[in-house]
């Protein structure tokens, strides 16, 4: 068995509204600085044990899907280091 170093990016899917997005980009705004589309995505890092990085990419496929994203209304993208 090898360890894997996960990280998941989990952010609301793109056409639905981000109202804590929203939020900050109202605030960085009033500081005078513009900027527009914000979103806020969060990451969830991990390690697991797996005999090779196509395992390790099917267990963490089932927890993302499992436990930490709803299909509905969430993206995400999975990054696996040995």
């Amino acid at each position: 068995m090898k360890e894997f170093k996960v990280s998941v990016k989990i952010s609301l899917r793109p056409e639905l509204f981000d109202p804590e997005g929203k939020t900050i980009e109202r605030a960085i705004n009033r500081l005078g600085i513009e900027v527009q589309d914000t979103r806020v995505s969060k990451v969830v890092e991990f390690k697991i044990n797996a005999s090779d990085q196509g395992e390790a990419r099917e267990k963490v496929e089932e927890i993302v899907k499992k436990f930490l994203a709803n299909p509905v209304l969430h993206t995400y993208t999975i990054q696996i280091e040995e």
